[in-house]
């Protein structure tokens, strides 16, 4: 669940040279260097990937790599975030839309994430049984969006929730 920045700006919050590079030179080494790291971590952890293979296999530069992300586990995490943001919105429709409940929102949201790991199973699977840091990525991601997302619906209501509450909330729905 996103920060209402994330909502606003998801480039930003998922990869900040992407917002840098608006040259369709960047977004075809992106594109090539996505399709490379979902064929490859669908057999092996991305932790297990070097830059170099992922590069050379994309066709493009370390360097250009580089542009995109700091490791192929950064670049893998990125990548399936910014896939899950799409299903964002829904949650701070139903704080700024009173005809749209809580709870269907959360249906929808669950639901949009079943998809998203669904089409991603294959890499889903090794992340699980390698216990690849990429998951650390999306857990931290889930949590730091949770919070920011709990903090808009304290906000928006009378309710009035203490740090640790909170905390534990996003842990909790992380």
């Amino acid at each position: 669940i996103p920060r209402q920045d994330e909502v606003d700006a998801p480039q930003a919050a998922v990869n900040t040279a992407a917002t840098q590079y608006v040259d369709p030179r960047f977004r075809r080494s992106h594109d090539a260097l996505a399709e490379i790291i979902l064929e490859l971590s669908a057999s092996e952890p991305a932790d297990n990937i070097t830059v170099r293979q992922l590069a050379d296999a994309a066709g493009v530069s370390r360097q250009t790599f580089y542009r995109h992300a700091t490791s192929p586990v950064e670049f893998l995490g990125g990548l399936l975030i910014e896939d899950m943001l799409r299903y964002a919105p829904v949650l701070m429709d139903a704080l700024n839309d009173p005809s749209v409940t809580f709870e269907d929102a959360w249906r929808r949201l669950y639901m949009g994430m079943l998809d998203h790991v669904s089409r991603f199973a294959a890499v889903y699977r090794v992340m699980v049984t390698t216990k690849s840091a990429v998951f650390g990525i999306i857990n931290d991601w889930f949590v730091s969006s949770g919070r920011g997302f709990i903090q808009a619906a304290i906000a928006s209501s009378a309710d009035t929730r203490d740090e640790t509450w909170i905390e534990l909330a996003a842990q909790q729905q992380a």
